[in-house]
């Protein structure tokens, strides 16, 4: 099955590449740019299999996801808006499973 080329969004969103996916700061964002800032981000992040995702920016927040997912990366993530600092003991404090199971 071809999901067709990493830039073209379409297959991504299946309707027209430049239709906003998201606002921000009362801007639209396009299903394209979306897909171009989750590409940049994932080319700047360092190699591992686990990111921890704490942005606190609604659209941050989903590139962020977008770029760990691209790249086949687990996203780890707080269980609600907790002060970074527990966030990040909270997420270290879960123990990898030692198998890949499905929920």
């Amino acid at each position: 099955m071809s999901h067709g080329r990493a830039d073209d969004p379409a297959p991504w969103f299946g309707r027209d590449p430049h239709a906003p996916v998201a606002w921000r700061q009362g801007q639209p964002i396009s299903g394209r740019q979306f897909l171009a800032d989750a590409h940049r981000l994932a080319s700047r992040l360092p190699p591992s299999a686990r990111v921890v995702n704490l942005c606190s920016d609604r659209y941050g927040f989903t590139v962020a996801l977008a770029a760990a997912w691209s790249r086949g990366d687990v996203c780890l993530l707080p269980p609600n808006a907790m002060p970074t600092g527990t966030a990040i003991t909270s997420v270290a404090s879960v123990k990898p499973s030692s198998s890949n199971s499905s929920a």
